[in-house]
């Protein structure tokens, strides 16, 4: 889409990233707009936008991030100061802003307030945070040159909802690692994420779980509780889940009271194949499901087997 009306310009930004919008342009120059974009289920929006012709913006507060990289000679009118572009510039919720430029390419990406919570612990980083000149940018950069090179020239991967998702929570993931925006709160509200992850856990251990599963209980992404459980606990959901189920197999084996209930105690916690199952039970305890089994005391075994009237 292209326009020399910078009123139709503004509109069209708002209806893409939610705020108003104002542009002005150099009377001696008429003004120029273009812009390829796209707004997707995932909440991401993505846009490549044109300014040929030297111009301001009056920006309102957005409802949601945005994050661009911009090309040309750019700079951004601060309440005390002026600063030229020349890094990746993330505006936050809640934040308006002003540039004025001579031409510019802008590649800009933008996601819902919420997503950096995790990181934060919940209030929204500022614009100083979000802007940091010690920052090493080149993740974040290259990141959203990747989303539009991508998501704007491949029409086919526009129907694809795990890309989107995948391709968000690289940026957040770039965003977090690359500015100083990580809270004390965080600890807080990762460990309230990672309780809400165990007890579903623990409720579905002998029932087939999913990292996507895990996710929504925690109201995380899947690339997020991944994060969640490494950092915290040195493994992967899936791990944990292993973990778990090895050690409700062996508490089963150490009061079982039958021979030969090895592979049934097995699939009940989700081992399907006997030789991975013995596997990993000896690489976690140090030995095999059937020595646990046969280490039991007799005496205790009969007691058992005498107490649910199986004896003489």
């Amino acid at each position: 889409m292209s326009t020399r009306d910078p009123d139709v310009s503004a509109a069209t930004v708002k209806e893409m990233f939610g705020n108003p919008i104002r542009f002005e342009s150099d009377p001696a120059r008429d003004f120029a707009f273009a812009v390829d974009g796209v707004v997707l289920d995932s909440g991401l929006t993505v846009a490549t936008m044109l300014f040929p012709t030297a111009a301001a913006l009056d920006s309102g507060e957005l409802p949601d991030y945005t994050v661009s990289v911009m090309e040309g000679d750019i700079r951004w009118h601060g309440k005390d100061t002026v600063k030229r572009i020349t890094a990746p510039f993330i505006v936050p919720p809640g934040t308006g802003t002003r540039l004025r430029w001579t031409s510019t390419r802008t590649l800009n990406v933008g996601f819902p307030a919420d997503r950096l919570a995790p990181y934060t612990g919940g209030p929204n980083p500022s614009m100083a945070a979000l802007n940091s000149e010690n920052a090493d940018t080149r993740v974040v950069e290259a990141v959203v040159r990747m989303l539009n090179a991508t998501l704007l020239s491949a029409p086919d991967v526009l129907d694809d909802p795990l890309i989107h998702a995948n391709a968000l929570e690289t940026l957040i993931a770039a965003i977090a690692a690359t500015y100083p925006i990580v809270r004390e709160a965080t600890e807080h509200a990762l460990s309230t994420a990672l309780r809400r992850a165990i007890a579903y856990i623990d409720e579905h251990l002998a029932q087939p779980i999913t990292v996507a599963a895990v996710a929504e209980a925690a109201r995380m992404s899947v690339r997020g509780i991944q994060a969640l459980f490494q950092r915290e606990l040195g493994i992967s959901p899936l791990q944990y889940v292993r973990r778990e189920r090895l050690a409700a197999a062996r508490a089963e084996l150490l009061v079982a009271t039958e021979p030969g209930v090895v592979a049934l105690i097995a699939r009940r916690w989700g081992f399907a194949h006997p030789s991975r199952f013995a596997a990993d039970y000896f690489a976690a305890f140090g030995e095999h499901p059937g020595s646990t089994l046969r280490e039991q005391p007799k005496a205790a075994r009969d007691a058992m087997t005498a107490d649910s009237g199986g004896g003489d």
